[in-house]
């Protein structure tokens, strides 16, 4: 897949309209005080897979995989890799099952592991900026305060966000569905790597944070005739009642948070408007 954007936004304001009928600048005889405009556009890219197998409905095998590019970030760290694998032993479909499928007619154990890449960001963001609109919070000689400039922090000059998922679950049967069982117990990594440049002793300051969340998941249904609710369109006159319950419980917790600096050598940006953008900041 590939998708690209370009916006270009235009705003004029102009104040004093001859009627309020028609918007056109043509009818306004006051100043322009607002004229603002701007280009920015994205493209995202992406190769995907699948591949699934299943040997006499008892073991099933799931692979995917995505390997994405986004213009977010920087060159270098544009591309990015998630693959996913799940697989699943039905035991209901197991030979030396057959004397209790009357009782447990189904049973399924899964186990699944995968990665999905997150970025959402602006789309400039790993750029630093200079802005030379500081206004101090002083003036010299009762004038006007002095102005200055200052370099932006970027949001991001690091790679995808990746989120990693270790699941596993269980599915069970009884009395032709009369009574089934689901449970899932999964633990989520989501793993940040964010640039800030704060400026703390003249260093570049890094941040990485990894996010864990660990839930346990269970569902338990009693249907009065054969089947639960997924089934009903399987049986005519329906199902009298269903009863269900749940358990669901979840912890979520930051497991890493740690700080990666480089030095940097900061030169005198000059004075006022007199700005030196090629000495301010020169990587060691």
């Amino acid at each position: 897949n590939y998708e690209a954007r370009n916006y270009n936004d235009v705003s004029v304001r102009r104040q004093d309209m001859l009627t309020e009928e028609l918007s056109d600048f043509n009818l306004a005889f006051g100043n322009v005080d607002n004229l603002t405009g701007g280009v920015k556009e994205y493209a995202l890219a992406g190769l995907f897979y699948r591949f699934t197998y299943a040997w006499k409905s008892r073991y099933l095998f799931e692979t995917n995989g995505r390997l994405d590019g986004s213009s977010r970030f920087p060159k270098g760290n544009q591309w990015g890799f998630f693959p996913s694998v799940s697989a699943a032993w039905r035991l209901s479909e197991e030979p030396w099952m057959a004397d209790v499928k009357s009782v447990m007619n189904n049973a399924k154990l899964r186990v699944s592991y995968g990665s999905l890449g997150n970025q959402n960001i602006g789309y400039y963001d790993y750029y630093q900026t200079v802005d030379t609109n500081g206004l101090l919070s002083y003036t010299f000689n009762g004038s006007n305060k002095s102005q200055y400039a200052y370099v932006s922090d970027p949001v991001s000059t690091g790679t995808w966000e990746t989120v990693t998922t270790f699941d596993v679950g269980a599915d069970l049967g009884f009395l032709k569905d009369k009574l089934t069982f689901s449970g899932d117990f999964y633990i989520r990594n989501t793993e940040t790597f964010i640039y800030t440049f704060r400026w703390r002793n003249d260093k570049r300051w890094g941040l990485f944070v990894m996010e864990r969340t660990a839930r346990l998941i269970v569902d338990a249904c009693f249907a009065e005739r054969n089947v639960v609710a997924n089934h009903l369109d399987d049986v005519g006159g329906g199902v009298n009642s269903i009863y269900c319950g749940a358990v669901d419980h979840k912890i979520t917790k930051v497991v890493n948070f740690s700080e990666r600096c480089s030095i940097l050598r900061v030169k005198s940006c000059g004075t006022s408007n007199n700005v030196r953008l090629n000495s301010c900041m020169l990587p060691r």
